[in-house]
């Protein structure tokens, strides 16, 4: 689904990647696909070593983001042919991007382009995204600097925001909500993470509350019965 997501990577003190991506950006899509790369410390480390290599990344000119929007849509025509052409029934068969760093299919996978790279990987740093809370429903940060995940959401109401502040169209107390943070050093297990990045472990903490609550309510009641019956048969035994 077009679920639109940001992926960060904070690293010395500047946001080096901040990966725009189109599809399935809940916590259960590209965040899992963050989750399983941070977990690895190889994959941190790749990624530590392409970021400090001079011009590993760079950002291209508009002349060449544009060349590579008219291969993509090309691509994406001769797929659209191949794919729902001569026949009723299809297997959709998707091609490479001709530039996967700047494609808004790549999202989370950038991570991994980036820590495997052998050449120069253009970047198109998104990082203004994160100032269209509408839009932008989750954005992932890999901070490198502080060795934690961290996951914001601009349709969460009562977290902080902690980090965005500097960013350009961010207002004072605006931005995406901080929902989740996790030290790479204890990583929740895939099901956690979903639950505490949207929210669902707070709300499922606050129903096993309430449930609890009740239940002590229930007891209480039962007590004040049981009671209110011994004093009656006291009564009546008089």
């Amino acid at each position: 689904m077009g679920n639109r997501s940001l992926v960060v990577v904070y690293y010395k003190g500047e946001y080096r990647i901040a990966q725009y991506g189109q599809w399935v950006g809940f916590p259960d899509g590209q965040g899992v696909v963050v989750l399983d790369f941070v977990k690895d410390p190889k994959n941190l480390a790749k990624l530590k070593t392409a970021l400090d290599i001079p011009g590993r990344l760079y950002e291209p000119t508009d002349i060449q983001l544009e060349d590579w929007a008219e291969q993509h849509e090309k691509q994406w025509q001769e797929d659209m042919r191949r794919n729902f052409t001569g026949s009723s029934v299809h297997t959709y068969e998707r091609s490479d991007p001709a530039m996967p760093s700047v494609h808004r299919n790549t999202s989370a996978r950038i991570l991994d382009l980036v820590a495997n790279a052998t050449e120069p990987v253009p970047i198109e740093n998104g990082i203004s995204f994160v100032a269209d809370t509408l839009f932008c429903e989750y954005t992932y940060v890999v901070d490198l600097d502080t060795s934690t995940l961290e996951v914001y959401s601009g349709r969460r109401e009562g977290a902080v925001q902690t980090r965005f502040g500097g960013v350009e169209g961010v207002s004072a107390g605006g931005g995406p909500f901080l929902t989740a943070s996790f030290s790479f050093a204890n990583l929740p297990e895939e099901d956690t993470f979903v639950l505490t990045a949207t929210g669902k472990q707070r709300e499922k903490a606050d129903e096993d509350d309430k449930e609890g609550a009740n239940h002590e309510e229930s007891e209480r009641d039962d007590d004040d019965e049981e009671g209110e019956e011994g004093d009656e048969q006291a009564a009546v035994e008089k």
